[in-house]
């Protein structure tokens, strides 16, 4: 009678271990569920962080707004675009090169200046290209404005000038600078009397093609200042017979004589219109002499400003001397170093207004209307001791008498050449 109930047991333990497996299972199943919420939470959050860590990444290397503004001067941008930079983009600190240089060659204009160090990677600038630096004065400072204006250069060399110098290697450049520039004179005959060494290894500030050296040896002519009479006037003669076909006047002048044109004239205009007066073979210009102006040495700014101060016209004083231009093709020889005594063809001297000069090479009235000539013949005390010393190339010294007499005569304030630039 047992035998029937077995089948009951066996369906009920059956069931029973159904039902347990089926509450494993479901607990299982939510168990597993809540571990993939929690997995799925972490996957969304990292993914979201991604997504925004990308976002700012990407925007780092978006092209530049036009508009933007530039980096801040004081800290090199850590961040430069690959893309071409905003025409309106402002330049990189000047202290620290750009990380990101293109490696094109840049324009020159683009080129960044270092304000502390010049750049050393320029090759064949052009002198206005170079960097500037400002710890320092510019070195292309331009030189002050000439005045007054300047003539024409007298290129063709229509005329020149013949000097007689010696141990005046300190006097030169400012004559030089003086007629080149203000008077448009382009070639200078320089006869050397034996300096040593010679005048022409010293510099001067005009082109040295425009000056001709004649160098003489010291022992051609005899230092004894009573043998040598005559000869400033020989080395005049020889200027003219050696040069004189090559210009249409020749001036002679020493290194104390400054010329200036006072009635608006250059002087290739005033030489010009008296070239057509045949009758004319030379002219003279009246001397302007000045005094030491109270100078002990030597002043640093040249005779031309040093020396304001000058003797008052007088029919018995210097000023009366002439110094002279001649017309090389009406040349006959010099009388003395001031003025011709004789002309070819009959020819005459004469002043500016067309008064005859005499043998004695003086003119009077005195006057200066159309140029002038400014004498520096004592300048500072010191100079003329040393004038003294080396004595005048045509023989005998310049004395004290006649440093007295300028210095004692009666004297007015002369700027005429004070302003003068260079």
């Amino acid at each position: 009678m047992a035998l029937p109930a077995r089948p009951h047991l066996s369906i009920r333990v059956l069931s029973f271990v159904i039902a347990c497996a089926l509450l494993a299972l479901i607990s299982f199943n939510a168990g597993s569920e809540g571990r993939l919420r929690k997995t799925y939470s972490s996957v969304s959050k990292q993914a979201k962080q991604s997504a925004a860590s990308a976002a700012s990444t990407l925007a780092g290397h978006a092209q530049p707004n036009v508009d933007a503004k530039p980096h801040k001067v004081g800290t090199s941008p850590t961040n430069i675009s690959d893309e071409q930079p905003s025409v309106d983009a402002q330049p990189q600190k000047f202290t620290t090169p750009p990380t990101n240089t293109s490696e094109e060659q840049p324009d020159i204009d683009a080129r960044p200046h270092n304000d502390m160090t010049p750049s050393t990677n320029i090759s064949a600038p052009d002198v206005y290209a170079l960097p500037h630096n400002i710890t320092s004065p510019s070195i292309s400072i331009s030189s002050p404005a000439p005045f007054p204006p300047l003539p024409p250069p007298d290129d063709e060399e229509y005329m020149a000038i013949c000097m007689a110098v010696k141990d005046q290697s300190l006097d030169l450049p400012e004559f030089f600078s003086h007629h080149y520039f203000h008077l448009g004179i382009r070639r200078f005959y320089v006869f050397d009397d034996g300096t040593e060494p010679p005048l022409s290894t010293a510099s001067y500030p005009i082109p040295s093609s425009s000056i001709t050296w004649v160098y003489f040896q010291p022992h051609i002519h005899s230092n004894r200042l009573g043998e040598r009479k005559g000869i400033q006037e020989k080395y005049y003669t020889g200027c003219v017979k050696m040069f004189g076909d090559r210009h249409k006047w020749m001036g002679f002048l020493d290194a104390d004589e400054f010329l200036e044109m006072t009635g608006g004239e250059t002087l290739s205009e005033f030489l010009h219109d008296w070239a057509r007066n045949d009758t004319v073979g030379a002219i003279g210009v009246n001397w302007l002499v000045h005094s030491s102006a109270g100078l002990l040495t030597r002043p640093a700014d040249g005779p031309r400003k040093a020396f304001n101060r000058c003797i008052v016209d007088n029919i018995h004083n210097d000023n009366l001397k002439v110094k002279t231009f001649v017309r090389p093709a009406l040349f006959g020889y010099m009388w003395n170093c001031h003025c011709m005594a004789k002309l070819k063809n009959e020819a005459i001297q004469v002043g500016e207004n067309g008064d005859l000069i005499t043998r004695n090479c003086d003119r009077s009235p005195i006057t200066r209307d159309r140029w002038a000539l400014h004498h520096f013949g004592t300048k500072s005390r010191e100079e003329f001791l040393q004038k003294q010393e080396r004595g005048k190339i045509r023989g005998g010294k310049s004395t004290a008498h006649w440093w007295k007499k300028i210095e004692n005569a009666e004297q007015r304030n002369c700027s005429e050449l004070t302003k003068y630039v260079p």
